[in-house]
């Protein structure tokens, strides 16, 4: 898809150039022609933020990205997170409350771990799966990325709570409105039932949690 918008801007380039010479214009220089390539590429809505391996000159021609999408819609996270509990991964399994192993179903972080990130030279981040050991748990490892795609590791998280046990169902306050938000907010809720919230379980099951 690249390769083919970029055909095209150059054709395009290469019309307008020969559009102008036809006029009686002066030869346009290599700088010209950069110009001029860029500004097509932005009247085609791309956004400035990489480089077409291509450099005449030295040069490299700015090549927008397409604009990111929109995040998805709750209905889908939903959808998507009650697909895996369907088709979970046998082996991604934490320690429950009890001590045993028991399925994974994400993880959460705090802000101040996050933050992290939000350091002069980091474009991003990766995420890589681990395995403590010690803990008999998998976990994640977030890595930063600098400007040239390069992970840092200077920048790393591993503090990732594990749910279990650390979910929004299981550990809902007492004060009712705030745990009926915490409920209906865990993307495996499922609905109300009298005084209680019905959660979708792993492989079909369900689970209920007293709202009072």
């Amino acid at each position: 898809m690249r390769q083919t918008i970029f055909l095209l801007l150059m054709c395009a380039s290469a019309a307008y150039l020969a559009s102008c010479n036809s006029n009686g214009s002066a030869n346009l220089t290599a700088d010209d022609s950069l110009k001029i390539y860029n500004s097509l590429a932005a009247q085609m809505s791309k956004q400035v933020s990489d480089t077409v391996p291509f450099a005449p000159e030295g040069k490299k021609f700015l090549f927008k990205k397409k604009a990111l999408p929109d995040p998805i819609p709750e209905p889908d996270a939903r959808t998507f997170h009650k697909y895996y509990l369907n088709n979970p991964i046998s082996s991604l399994t934490t320690l429950g409350d009890d001590g045993t192993q028991v399925l994974l179903r994400g993880w959460s972080v705090k802000k101040s771990d996050l933050s992290r990130i939000n350091t002069t030279g980091i474009n991003g981040a990766r995420i890589y799966m681990g395995y403590d050991s010690v803990k008999a748990r998998y976990c994640l490892i977030l890595v930063g990325i600098d400007r040239d795609g390069a992970n840092d590791l200077s920048i790393l998280v591993d503090d990732f709570l594990p749910c279990p046990v650390y979910c929004p169902s299981d550990n809902a306050v007492p004060d009712i409105p705030i745990r009926k938000k915490i409920y209906k907010n865990d993307l495996n809720w499922e609905r109300t039932e009298g005084n209680e919230e019905v959660f979708k379980g792993f492989n079909g099951g369900y689970y209920r949690r007293r709202n009072n």
